[in-house]
């Protein structure tokens, strides 16, 4: 025995035509949509000054699956600011490539039959993490 219950399905993606009554779904379907869509600059012009709900953040954080954006919106209390919190974002995106560089950097000087102190040399980084880097490679 089933329940029929009339659901309405909304893409986020294509939910500019929507005007949402409710301000806070509202803020979540646009600031949802324009991380979606990369467009951060409209969330710096339309939500730069603007204080967000926390559990609207904390909304958004789950639906563009950033949990930096979660962890931003439960640490604040009231409110928070999007574009702080997309500024940690980036910055987290930049610091984790740098260190993906870094390891492909070592894989290739592992395969080229490198030792650990020419690799420690070029990379600045310790024995310990060359060395879990080649058994990993292993």
């Amino acid at each position: 025995m089933f329940s029929d219950y009339r659901m309405n399905l909304l893409q986020v993606r294509e939910s500019s035509q929507y005007h949402f009554d409710n301000e806070d779904v509202q803020t979540i379907f646009e600031i949802t949509r324009y991380i979606y869509q990369g467009e951060f600059a409209k969330v710096k012009k339309f939500y730069g000054e603007k204080v967000v709900k926390s559990d609207v953040g904390a909304v958004i954080g789950v639906m563009t699956d950033s949990s930096l954006i979660v962890e931003e919106a439960l640490e604040s209390e009231g409110g928070m600011n999007m574009c702080t919190a997309l500024e940690k974002l980036k910055e987290k995106g930049r610091e984790e490539g740098k260190l993906e560089g870094k390891r492909e950097m070592i894989l290739a000087f592992l395969k080229a039959g490198a030792d650990t102190w020419m690799i420690k040399k070029a990379s600045g980084w310790s024995e310990e993490e060359i060395e879990a880097i080649r058994r990993k490679m292993e």
